[in-house]
């Protein structure tokens, strides 16, 4: 519950700053997520909060008439997240070690109770971990999504007279667009012991970015992802360190035409700290 307040946070300010430069910056207008759960989660309370109307926005109009002038939240409003794969996590052996061996508690790079652990046995490892991601992971992160969208499309049929006061059992709702096909596919088939490499990684962010920034010319658009790709994407196009990722903080980036990237926001928290 923290994870999706915080990442409402983060809509809500992304949404007060693209309407208080709106003459220099564009509306958020596309939205893509990681194909893994927690991404799209983190997706779909951000854009909640890219639809409100942000409380500090600056209002220019002192004349009476219409002062509800945020096009971002008008914009967010017919928003539909895009999955996309090229965000997907970093499929290093750290993000392995944090699900496929026992005990294993999310935690990256997962040591185990012992220095035994340094030389894992095959046997210890679960099997998802052994296949090519292709036929487990990103496979199982696709079905749960359809699966979702399956609870969306119903719960969305229900009776609308429905008590909305009732929040003894709250429906996760993550509307995403089901026509939309991923621009990056992963075709390497990582598995345990063969892991993406940290150049790999860099590759794969800068062609994704790249290609929805060629895709969606002279528009903002907001990307979801995780910690490694994200800090290993900064590195790439500025050539500077990122720093340990915080939860739920932001990056912003712009690209000439001639494609010069530059951060003018960079691992920043500052929706978490009212600012």
């Amino acid at each position: 519950v923290y994870g999706k307040a915080q990442a409402r946070l983060l809509g809500r300010y992304l949404g007060t700053f693209t309407a208080n430069h709106r003459n220099t910056v564009k509306p958020i207008s596309v939205v893509y997520s990681s194909p893994m759960h927690r991404c799209y989660q983190t997706a779909h309370a951000a854009l909640e909060g890219l639809r409100e109307d942000p409380p500090f926005l600056h209002r220019h109009n002192h004349h009476g008439g219409d002062n509800n002038n945020n096009e971002q939240a008008r914009i967010a409003k017919d928003i539909v997240i895009r999955i996309e794969e090229g965000l997907m996590e970093f499929m290093s052996q750290g993000w392995y070690r944090s699900w496929c061996l026992p005990g294993s508690n999310s935690e990256w790079g997962y040591l185990g109770p012992s220095a035994e652990w340094d030389v894992i046995h095959e046997s210890k490892v679960h099997p998802h971990a052994k296949e090519p991601i292709q036929e487990q992971i990103l496979e199982q992160a696709h079905e749960k999504l359809k699966t979702m969208m399956e609870q969306t499309d119903s719960n969305n049929n229900e009776d609308e007279d429905e008590d909305e006061n009732d929040n003894e059992v709250e429906k996760e709702v993550v509307k995403v667009d089901p026509t939309y096909q991923s621009q990056i596919r992963i075709k390497n088939p990582y598995s345990w012991g063969t892991f993406e490499s940290d150049r790999d990684l860099n590759t794969r962010m800068r062609l994704t970015v790249e290609t929805l920034a060629k895709k969606h010319p002279g528009e903002t658009i907001l990307l979801i992802s995780h910690g490694g790709p994200i800090a290993h994407l900064f590195w790439e196009v500025v050539q500077l360190p990122h720093g340990p990722c915080s939860y739920t903080a932001f990056s912003m980036y712009t690209c000439t035409k001639d494609g010069k990237w530059s951060a003018y926001a960079a691992n920043d928290t500052s929706h978490l700290r009212g600012r």
